[in-house]
Formats: structure tokens, C-alpha cells, sequence
């Protein structure tokens, strides 16, 4: 099962209202077919499909404003039958809680590794000259940014 979110259209971007589906429950569905059409405050878009399969769950109806992130519908394998409306949404509020929770936590570890990675790859002055020395030997012309 695929979880479809809000995707972040932009870097201010924090929510998005749903305006119109294309796709219903029970419809199957192509990947980067058209599912919905959303709407923030700088642009409407088209949303594509990130799978290939059967649409089980909408959970964000038409003129809905979702945050970023949060669960709009889920996709099921092709000639999955459609969810059974038991508390879907609350499952759904449940989970994109649990997300949002995970995410802050996930984001702080990566930064870290990200850090440590980047220390231990920097390379020496006896690489960084010998690089420097082939970009001005080559016959290509380089920007003097990238000759810095």
C-alpha cells in the first residue's frame, strides 16, 4: 500500500487544499497519471500518481486545506478492494501524528551524520592543488568559481 501526501509545492509552502480528484475509490490508476488537482496560496497543480494500482482510500475531500505531509488518499495493488470506512480519517490523523513526530527526530540524526560524513571526505590541500592544476591545464573553459 502507498501512502500519497500533500507534497510541498514550494519552500514556504505549508498546506494545500485539495480541488478536485480525478481518480475515485475503487478507480485503478496509473504511476504520473493525473490523480488530483490542488491549490496553495502561490500555484494549483496537477498531482500525479507515485504508483501504479487500485485507489483504496481518500481521506481529504474537495476544498479540504491539508498540512504538508499528511496522508490524502492510499493505493492499493491493482484490484485491491477499497478500504471499509471504519475511522479511516482517524487512522489517518493517527499516522500523520506518528510522521510528523518521527520526522523532526529523523531530520536532527541526519543532519549529524550529514556532518560527520562531510568531515571525514574533505580532501587535502595536495588534492585540492592537483585538481585545481587540471581544470587550468584542460582546454575546457571553467568559471572562475569553479576554478577556486
Amino acid at each position: 500500500m502507498i501512502d500519497v501526501v500533500m507534497p510541498k509545492m514550494g519552500e514556504s509552502i505549508t498546506e494545500g487544499t485539495i480541488l478536485e480528484w480525478k481518480k475515485q475509490v475503487g478507480d485503478s490508476i496509473n504511476k504520473d497519471e493525473a490523480l488530483l488537482e490542488i491549490s496553495t496560496d502561490k500555484v494549483d497543480s496537477e498531482i500525479p500518481s507515485p504508483a501504479s494500482g487500485t485507489i483504496i482510500e481518500i481521506s481529504a475531500k474537495v476544498n479540504e486545506t491539508v498540512p504538508v505531509g499528511n496522508i490524502i488518499a492510499r493505493i492499493g495493488e491493482i484490484g485491491e478492494s477499497p478500504t471499509p470506512n471504519r475511522d479511516t480519517k482517524l487512522d489517518t490523523e493517527e499516522a500523520n501524528s506518528k510522521s510528523a513526530k518521527g520526522k523532526s527526530k529523523d531530520v536532527e540524526y541526519s543532519q549529524d551524520t550529514d556532518m560527520v560524513e562531510i568531515e571525514e571526505k574533505a580532501p587535502s590541500s595536495l588534492e585540492t592543488s592537483n585538481i585545481s592544476a587540471s581544470i587550468q591545464s584542460s582546454k575546457r573553459f571553467y568559471s572562475p568559481l569553479v576554478k577556486s
